[in-house]
């Protein structure tokens, strides 16, 4: 009957075992770096330490952030990340982006979405 239920059938507190609810999903993001090409410099390491920039390109396969790789396979030996357009060099458009990621289940209550945060902090 499986973990959530006892030896009569009653359900019984449990945890789940945890399903990566968005992988292989479709994303949609209102905006996406690269398009046209840009830099951008995510806040890595020590305060204070230098920026790490890097180059956003839509059309190039290697520079490329799409939304896809909001929901891919995670590897620790090609790291793949999900790029809003920056904000870095004083360009404030956008200054919202949308994520639309259909789980294809209803009562989302069941499930929790996490999504990392490598920007500064609100107010900051």
């Amino acid at each position: 009957m499986g973990a959530c239920y006892d030896g009569a059938g009653r359900a019984q507190r449990c945890l789940p075992v945890f399903e990566n609810a968005a992988f292989g999903r479709r994303a949609q993001a209102s905006h996406t770096c690269g398009n046209p090409p840009e830099d951008f410099c995510p806040h890595v390491g020590a305060a204070g330490a230098g920026a790490q920039c890097q180059r956003c390109d839509a059309a190039d396969p290697q520079r490329h952030h799409n939304v896809s790789y909001l929901t891919d396979f995670h590897s620790e030996d090609e790291t793949t990340w999900w790029q809003s357009p920056s904000m870095a060099f004083g360009v404030q458009y956008p200054n919202s982006v949308n994520i639309t990621l259909n789980l294809g289940k209803r009562g989302l209550g069941a499930h929790a979405l996490s999504l990392p945060h490598w920007g500064p902090e609100a107010g900051a």
